[in-house]
C-alpha cells in the first residue's frame, strides 16, 4: 500500500562488533510498509530491490516489524522513488498521521 521511511537517527549507541561497517557510527533509518504479512513483505522487498538492496537484508520478515535499515544516502533515494516520510512516533506504532508535505 505505502512504503515509508522514519527519520534518521544516530547509530553510535547501537554499534557493536557485529554491526555491518556501513552502519557503524553513522545516521540511519528504517524502510517499512503499511501492509503486514506476506503481501507487505513482497511490497517491501520489491521497493528495496529498486534501491539496490538484497532481499536477504530484510529484518523480521512477515511481521508488523519487518523493515530494512537504510543509510542517509539510500533514504534520500527512497524518498525520491516515492517513499513517504513519517514521524518517529508513527514508526514506533502510534497511530499518527503521515507528515503532510507542504507545497508552495
Amino acid at each position: 500500500m505505502t512504503i515509508v521511511v522514519d527519520p534518521l537517527f544516530d547509530t553510535t549507541p547501537f554499534t557493536t562488533s557485529r554491526t555491518p561497517r556501513c552502519f557503524r557510527n553513522t545516521r540511519a533509518c528504517h524502510l517499512m510498509t503499511t501492509l503486514h504479512g506476506e503481501e507487505g513483505r513482497r511490497e517491501l522487498v520489491d521497493f528495496a530491490r529498486r534501491l539496490g538492496l538484497s532481499p536477504a537484508w530484510i529484518q523480521y520478515p512477515g511481521t508488523p516489524r519487518q523493515h530494512f535499515d537504510l543509510v542517509a544516502s539510500k533514504r534520500l533515494i527512497a524518498v525520491r522513488l516515492g517513499a513517504v516520510e513519517v514521524d518517529r512516533r508513527w514508526a514506533c506504532g502510534d497511530p499518527l498521521p503521515v507528515r503532510s508535505r507542504r507545497t508552495p
